[in-house]
C-alpha cells in the first residue's frame, strides 16, 4: 500500500525519482556478528637445513604465546605503509580467534594458530 502512495507521489511530481525508489527498495541491514576474543596465539617455525635453530625456536614457541604479549610487541613495531596489512588490521586478526595462517616457502614452512 505504502508503495503504491509512493508512486503517486512521483507521478504527481511531489518526489524525486531517486528517493522513491530508496524509500521502496531499502538496503536490508546487515546482522553485526560478535567475534570470539582470542587468548593465546600457537606459532610452528620450521627451516630446512637449520635443524639447531629450528629446535631451538621451537623449544621458545613449545606452549602458546599469550595474546597481549604479541600485542604489545605489535603496537611497538614499525611498519611499512606498503604492507598488505595495516598495523590496526593485524591487532585486529590477531584477537580474533580461530584464524589459521599457513606459509609454505621453499626453505621455510610457518604455521600460525590463534587459539
Amino acid at each position: 500500500m505504502e508503495q503504491i502512495k509512493t508512486l503517486n507521489k512521483v507521478y504527481k511530481s511531489e518526489m524525486d525519482v531517486l528517493d522513491a525508489y530508496q524509500k521502496i527498495y531499502k538496503p536490508k541491514e546487515i546482522k553485526k556478528y560478535r567475534l570470539k576474543k582470542s587468548y593465546f596465539i600457537s606459532i610452528k617455525i620450521k627451516i630446512k637445513d637449520h635443524h639447531f635453530v629450528t629446535t631451538l625456536i621451537r623449544l621458545f614457541t613449545l606452549l602458546p604465546v599469550p595474546t597481549f604479549i604479541v600485542k604489545f610487541f605489535l603496537k611497538r613495531s614499525r611498519m611499512d605503509s606498503n604492507e598488505y596489512l595495516s598495523q590496526a588490521e593485524l591487532l585486529e586478526l590477531v584477537s580474533v580467534k580461530n584464524i589459521y595462517v599457513e606459509v609454505i616457502a621453499e626453505d621455510v614452512y610457518i604455521k600460525i594458530k590463534t587459539i
